[in-house]
């Protein structure tokens, strides 16, 4: 990728991302083409035009600060420029009065034809748009099928404009055949929107909720929470500030909020007559105006709900010349018959008569296909979803899921992708069972749905190690499981195999609880071992989740190897966050049981990062001793990815100990393996260590030059940390060489990557950067608040920096030394004098 194309690239994958759109719902909103994204974010595009990069910048919704970086990120020639990766979606915590870069815009597209229910969306606004000095809450309440998520997304649609800071939407899946949505993994999805890194992410929901009501203070957001299962769930996503709004669908009456959060209710009946009728002449056409009593006897058999007036509507369309009063007498001769079994004759046995009408009237390939669907585990599903499921080529998967969205028995979710309504993946799945081949038994059944399943849980997990083979080729070694072949998306270039990842995100988390409870325990190991770098940093929660399914899927089937893989990857994730206690405890069962089983490379992994959690408490020759054992350990396994990234951070633990010859060898070995294996990742990081021991030689221009490729490397790679890193070191290394106002720019470009990925050590080494470059500038007021974040977040780590900053604030890296300017580099195996 060219150095002057990366900025632009790599801000506009973000931005998109970030926004929640496919690069094809971009091009759409933007009128440049699909083919024009994928170049410009794979780096194969040249300068764009500038009006393509104000047409991208409208369609993100970018605006102030974050559409000046954006647009002259296309323009910028210079890769250690101030403000290159100083933010792809810029601060989302500021504070309102400089507003967020980017506005998350989540809401699904509304439902099309859409009729009536004026005096409801009044009333919605009423409430939702008045001033008031707490968040308005509305609750639209009814029974299923009624049309709540269509009145909330009509109104929140038409009300965009009045909530100019985004609009912001989950789907709490309150009454699926699954379990609910948790309010705890709801608010790590809003605060993700809303910009704060997954290592931010605090753990707990009270935590997550009161950073969630920090961040939209004083901003206009719109909250949609969906199909809600109780105040419980709810109570926790609720804003706190009046400038915001929440919009809660239920089939609950929710009276809590009402009572406690001054709610209003609004219980959503069944549609009139008159209505009713309309929406089927939107749906049907002239028929309904040439039989209107006819088309009014059908909205009567389908108890005039929404949700059964479209399936029945599809029926009516899909025979177009069997007249109305006939389609009308057959529901109504079916509707009988069912109110006989069911005495209850409400509102869900009109929903089941008509779905049963519908299934009817569906072909053999297609029914047995939405019974399939409706055992899907995750939030949708897309072609290859659906032929994993069904066992059908693509194409037949494409055509089912076209077939059954026009019966309204799906609906889209996106493009390619589809989603079903609880009510009716409960009807496939409790008519599953039924429609069982004659002379079956329920043995038969089972057998089918596991096969079924176990072809999608085959799918994603094959799926997901081809994506994580063209992101993380050199890591491959690390999910090399056998893995069943079949049909998969070309996921060999890194923009599809990104997009790919993104999309199924849910569906992955879905899958790994379902294999983990549902006796698929290989598959949860494997997918967690697989995903794991893709969710590393960013997607803590996640990873969280995950590897917690595979840990407990593996103790269950004991199976110690999968074990000792979960507790290690959730240990490197506590250690990303900063929980050096829970890490080290999961590290160390994962040392024994790798141990145990012979696994020198896993073993070697899980010492590693006891290592760096060694070296990063000032324990710098215990550090030095585990990446020497781990070290042993990776060339006896033949790893050679693990021996680059050990010699690495094994030169630094060394370089803190002064041991300077012996750490600039173990960093010349690393980015000689680095090179040999081609991961420029690594290579990476191991110029960035090369690049401070050769500053504390006084190699200063090589120093530079190891920063500065080590930058381009990071970029190139879209690792947001590595580059906070290597900008870092190139921050300090220009404090040594007397240029603060270099040093400046530096540490603040890398602060806001820090912040960015939620690596706190880093942003607690670019704050102490600053401090130290405001202080050499002569503008000491403004250092002050710097020292005393470094220290509030060195602190927070356990790390002895915290106390060095107390008692002698200077210049000094993230690892705790003085750059060369203030200290001279001890002798050969002698620790360097104390540092800030």
């Amino acid at each position: 990728m060219s150095e002057d194309v990366s900025p632009l690239g790599a801000r506009l994958r973000a931005c998109r991302r970030l926004a929640g759109l496919s690069q094809e719902e971009l091009a759409e909103r933007s009128g440049v083409s699909v083919r024009t994204i994928s170049n410009l974010e794979r780096g194969r595009a040249r300068q764009p035009y500038p009006g393509t990069r104000h047409r991208l910048a409208d369609a993100l919704g970018l605006r102030d600060e974050a559409r000046a970086e954006f647009l002259a990120a296309g323009r910028r020639q210079d890769p250690a420029g101030a403000a290159v990766g100083a933010g792809y979606w810029g601060d989302a915590r500021r504070p309102a009065g400089g507003g967020p870069s980017v506005r998350p815009r989540h809401l699904p597209a509304p439902v099309p034809a859409f009729v009536g229910r004026r005096d409801q969306l009044a009333a919605l606004s009423r409430v939702l748009c008045r001033p008031a000095a707490a968040a308005a809450i509305a609750v639209i309440s009814g029974s299923p099928g009624v049309g709540k998520t269509a009145l909330a997304l009509r109104w929140a649609h038409d009300a965009s404009g009045r909530f100019p800071d985004g609009q912001l939407y989950v789907d709490l899946r309150g009454y699926g055949p699954g379990q609910p949505v948790t309010a705890a993994d709801a608010l790590a999805g809003l605060l993700r929107a809303l910009g704060m890194a997954g290592l931010d992410i605090p753990d707990g929901t009270g935590e997550r909720a009161a950073a969630y009501r920090s961040l939209l203070a004083g901003r206009h957001v719109l909250v949609v929470l969906d199909n809600a299962s109780g105040p419980a769930q709810v109570r926790p996503l609720l804003p706190g500030t009046g400038e915001c709004a929440a919009l809660v669908t239920s089939r609950d009456a929710l009276a809590g909020l009402v009572a406690r959060e001054g709610a209003s209710r609004l219980e959503l009946d069944l549609l009139p007559l008159e209505e009713a009728v309309d929406l089927l002449r939107e749906l049907i056409g002239a028929r309904v105006i040439a039989d209107p009593r006819a088309a009014a006897a059908l909205a009567s058999y389908c108890s005039r709900l929404p949700l059964a007036l479209r399936v029945a509507a599809e029926l009516a369309v899909a025979h177009p010349l069997v007249p109305l009063a006939r389609l009308a007498g057959q529901l109504a001769d079916l509707r009988d018959r069912l109110n006989v079994l069911d005495a209850g004759g409400d509102e869900l046995t009109a929903v089941q008569s008509v779905l049963s009408w519908s299934d009817r009237h569906l072909d053999a390939a297609a029914a047995r296909g939405f019974r399939l669907l409706g055992q899907h585990p995750g939030p949708d599903f897309d072609g290859y979803a659906a032929a994993a499921l069904t066992g059908a080529t693509f194409e037949d998967a494409c055509r089912l899921l076209d077939r059954l969205a026009r019966a309204y028995l799906i609906h889209s979710s996106g493009p390619g992708r589809y989603g079903m309504h609880d009510l009716l993946r409960a009807y496939a799945r409790e008519h599953a069972a039924a429609a069982r081949p004659a002379g079956g038994g329920t043995a038969d059944h089972d057998e089918g749905r596991r096969a079924a399943l176990t072809r999608l849980f085959d799918y994603y997990l094959r799926t997901t190690a081809a994506a994580m083979d063209t992101l993380f080729a050199a890591r491959r070694h690390q999910w090399s499981h056998a893995v069943p072949a079949g049909l998969s998306p070309d996921v060999s270039d890194p923009v599809p195999a990104g997009a790919w990842l993104d999309a199924e995100l849910g569906n992955l988390v879905a899958a790994a609880a379902q294999m983990a409870e549902d006796g698929w325990p290989g598959h949860a190991a494997r997918l967690a071992c697989a995903v794991f770098p893709y969710l590393e940093g960013a997607l803590a929660t996640e990873a969280i989740t995950i590897h917690g399914h595979a840990l407990r899927a593996s103790r269950r089937a004991g199976d110690s190897a999968a074990e000792a893989t979960a507790l290690g990857n959730l240990g490197y994730v506590f250690l990303q966050q900063g929980r050096y206690q829970q890490a080290a405890s999961h590290l160390r069962q994962a040392v024994t049981l790798f141990r145990q089983a012979g696994d020198r490379s896993g073993e070697a992994m899980a010492l590693g990062n006891l290592a760096v959690i060694d070296r990063r408490r000032g324990r710098y020759l215990l550090a030095a001793e585990r990446q020497s054992q781990a070290l042993t350990l990776t060339r006896q396994a033949g790893d050679h990815w693990g021996e680059a990234l050990t010699l690495t951070r094994l030169g630094s633990a060394e370089r803190h100990l002064g041991r300077y010859q012996q750490a600039l060898g173990h960093l010349q070995q690393a980015l000689s393996v680095s090179r040999r294996i081609g991961d420029p990742l690594s290579e990476a990081e191991a110029l960035t260590r090369l690049g401070v021991v050769e500053r504390d030689l006084g190699r200063y221009q090589q120093a530079a030059d190891h920063h500065e490729l080590a930058i381009a490397l990071f970029r190139h790679g879209n690792d947001l940390a590595g580059e906070a890193e290597a900008r870092d070191g190139l921050g300090e290394l220009s404090l040594a060489m007397g240029q603060p106002e270099r040093a400046l720019l530096q540490h603040a470009a890398a602060r806001k990557l820090a912040e960015q990925t939620g690596c706190l050590d880093e942003q607690a080494r670019a704050h102490h950067g600053l401090a130290c470059a405001h202080q050499a500038a002569g503008t000491d007021e403004q250092a002050q608040p710097h020292f005393e974040e470094a220290i509030r977040l060195y602190s927070r780590l356990g790390a002895p920096q915290a106390s060095q900053i107390r008692r002698r604030p200077g210049p000094a890296d993230g690892n705790g030394t003085r750059p060369l300017a203030l200290r001279k580099p001890g002798r050969q195996g002698q620790a360097a004098p104390p540092s800030s």
